[in-house]
């Protein structure tokens, strides 16, 4: 099924829906200027734009809300009683009347952090005092600093009746005003409710939070079809932005979403965006601009039979719009087309009926087209068994007409290749398509690719250096177009390409080694050597390190002479008189080993035993100091394990003795 959405200009109804708890006074205040600038942004994409005003905050018991203000209250001058929600102004035009609304209104207080807005979300998404347009875009900005309270929180208040999703708005005596009577009689929506509210109604809905907030409600807006959430500032002072911004993203993103959908019919989406050239499985597309057309195809296809004629409907519309398609669908599981088959179809080779698009075939023949002699093939089922096989087919295909009909990532003649089992790169075959094709579990290149899996680009360019024809110099081989030198007798050549071989003995520069040595520094290379019989060569110094400049005719030599000190230079091969090239260390002509500082190896020496003989004295004092503290502890020890007694010395005498006169007191 086709289906043709072509974007247009729809009148757009914005309703703010602000927490006027006391932490968003502030933001209160900003937003009470900032209306005609919001409805002078909106009407610069939609000539027709109103503009409508609520607020909410939470339940209004326990442990919610306080039921009366607190001292703490009146002292921040709050002079309003918690409540659920107040629609304070209906949608309409006049952006001077939104500024006033929100400047008379006032702000209150709750206990608890989180806020009752999904509550307050459901009610201005359901109810009519509004003031929704049936042909709007319906666009509801919710603007908090805390969290959110959802289905089963009510339970903490003794609120246990589920929320009904209905308007329970009453108007407010002498006032436009609405207040939300029912705020204590049912629970807070679930976000599952909240979003199947809101696809119903087609509301689009952006939650502008705090910096602290803001990704709890990107989480939320994840859920729900048609939302979004964008970053307050502390003020709220950048909300004319947030508001113009999410329009624009949420106007240019069309995306298709069915409603009532039958569990046993199963629906795919396939849309061209843009400039795209095919159909791609999806529900819609961003960025697309007024006036542009969408060209949507629909699948459509049943999951299972039921008995008898069914008919089902459902609707299929764009998320947040109004427009909507009605679709019946009448599901017949049995084909009318076997009562009249077409009798020795030339599909079939004239050899059944074919019957709903399907061979019949007769009693001798079989095949999808009964295209095999059965006679023929009775012996034949050895012929789709590889030698050695019990299987036919490998197991991988079906015998027909003994020949195996393959599954199909496998081939051959009994199915034995597996056309998936190449080496990938980046998680695809042979590197993908564009680079070579899986042939029997071997990657067949294209040309300009090689490789196990066709990786490798066979282009040279990088493989010759500049001002140069040799590839890698005649020194190596080219690969996936770099250079890979080659280890010879002679040596290992390295560079970016093989242009050098350090180990190489070059008999040029063994032949030039002392003459150029002796120009140059004006002594032999070797201790005891002598210049004198040695041909003068012309030198030329130069200042470089690196080999990599080195031109196709030229070659370098290295050496290091019998005080340990190295040298370079270069001669060109095609020069008949020589002429030499030393390269500098520098600024030094050789590069020497330094000498040894032997006040510093001495001072280094003294100073490390000096360091030893005290880590040797005071690992003895604390080796000394723990045994002295073991005896002592044991010496305590003892000491209170000690028992005394009082008792007399057995050898000590009184010096008094006493007598008695026996005589004494007779008479």
């Amino acid at each position: 099924m086709t289906i043709k959405y072509v974007q247009e200009d729809f009148p757009v109804d914005l309703y703010v829906l602000l927490d006027l708890s006391y932490s968003m006074k502030d933001d209160k205040d900003k937003l009470s200027t900032l209306g005609g600038a919001i409805a002078e942004e909106m009407r610069n994409i939609t000539k027709d734009f109103r503009l409508g005003f609520g607020s909410f905050v939470d339940k209004t018991v326990l442990p919610f809300a306080r039921p009366v203000l607190s001292q703490m209250d009146i002292d921040k001058g709050i002079t309003v009683l918690t409540y659920g929600f107040k629609h304070h102004l209906t949608l309409t035009d006049d952006a001077v009347a939104f500024e006033e609304k929100v400047k008379a209104t006032s702000v209150s207080t709750n206990i608890d952090s989180p806020e009752g807005g999904l509550e307050a979300l459901v009610q201005a998404i359901v109810c009519n005092e509004i003031g929704w347009r049936k042909e709007s875009r319906k666009l509801i900005i919710l603007c908090t600093d805390a969290d959110y309270h959802a289905a089963g929180d009510g339970k903490l208040g003794g609120i246990i009746i589920p929320n009904d999703g209905k308007c329970h708005l009453s108007k407010i005596p002498g006032t436009e005003e609405y207040n939300y009577d029912w705020v204590n009689k049912h629970d807070y929506p679930s976000v599952g409710q909240l979003a199947y509210i809101a696809s119903k109604n087609r509301a689009n809905i952006i939650f502008a939070a705090t910096r602290e907030k803001v990704d709890v409600y990107k989480r939320l807006a994840a859920e729900i079809n048609g939302a979004s959430s964008a970053q307050l500032t502390d003020d709220s002072s950048n909300i004319v932005e947030v508001v113009k911004k999410e329009y624009q993203k949420m106007s240019g993103t069309i995306i298709l979403q069915d409603e009532d959908t039958p569990s046993h019919i199963s629906l795919k989406y396939f849309v061209k965006c843009g400039q795209e050239s095919d159909f791609k499985e999806r529900r819609g597309c961003d960025n697309v601009k007024k006036g542009e057309e969408l060209e949507f195809r629909v699948q459509i296809a049943l999951t299972k039979c039921l008995s008898g004629d069914t008919r089902d409907v459902f609707k299929i519309s764009p998320v947040g719009l109004q427009e909507e398609v009605s679709i019946e669908v009448i599901s017949m599981c049995e084909c009318p087309c076997a009562s009249y088959p077409e009798i020795n179809s030339p599909t079939c080779l004239g050899r059944g009926n074919l019957s709903c698009g399907i061979c019949e075939c007769a009693p001798l023949y079989s095949g999808n087209t009964c295209e095999c002699d059965i006679a023929d093939i009775s012996d034949k089922g050895d012929e789709c068994k590889q030698e050695g096989d019990q299987i036919e087919c490998g197991g991988r295909g079906e015998c027909k007409c003994g020949k195996c009909d393959c599954k199909s990532r496998y081939s051959g003649n009994y199915c034995e290749c597996d056309n998936e089992s190449c080496t990938r790169r980046n998680d695809e075959l042979c590197s993908g398509e564009d680079h070579g094709q899986c042939e029997c579990g071997t990657c067949k290149c294209k040309p300009g690719w090689s490789g196990e899996a066709c990786e490798c680009s066979t282009a040279t360019d990088k493989c010759i250096r500049a001002g140069a024809t040799d590839i890698c110099s005649n020194s190596g081989d080219c690969f996936c177009n770099k250079c890979s030198c080659k280890i010879t007798d002679e040596g290992r050549y390295t560079g970016e390409f093989c242009e050098t071989c350090p180990t190489c003995n070059d008999q040029e520069c063994e032949k030039y080694r002392i003459s150029v040595h002796c120009t140059a520094f004006l002594e032999s290379p070797f201790i005891g050597g002598n210049c004198d019989q040695v041909d003068n060569v012309t030198v030329a110094w130069i200042n470089s390190t690196d080999d990599t400049y080195l031109n196709e005719d030229e070659r370098i030599c290295r050496f290091q002479d019998d005080n340990g000190c190295t040298y370079r230079f270069i001669y060109l091969t095609t020069d008949v008189v020589k002429t030499f090239k030393m390269i500098m260390f520098g600024e030094e002509k050789k590069d020497c080993p330094k000498p040894a500082d032997i006040a510093a190896i001495a001072g280094g020496v003294t100073a490390l035993t000096l360091l030893i003989g005290l880590g040797l004295i005071l690992l003895w004092r604390i080796l000394t100091y723990i045994h002295d503290k073991r005896e002592y502890a044991r010496f305590e020890d003892q000491r209170l394990k000690e028992q005394w007694a009082r008792d007399d010395n057995p050898i000590y005498k009184d010096p008094e003795t006493t007598f008695k006169n026996p005589a004494y007191g007779k008479g």
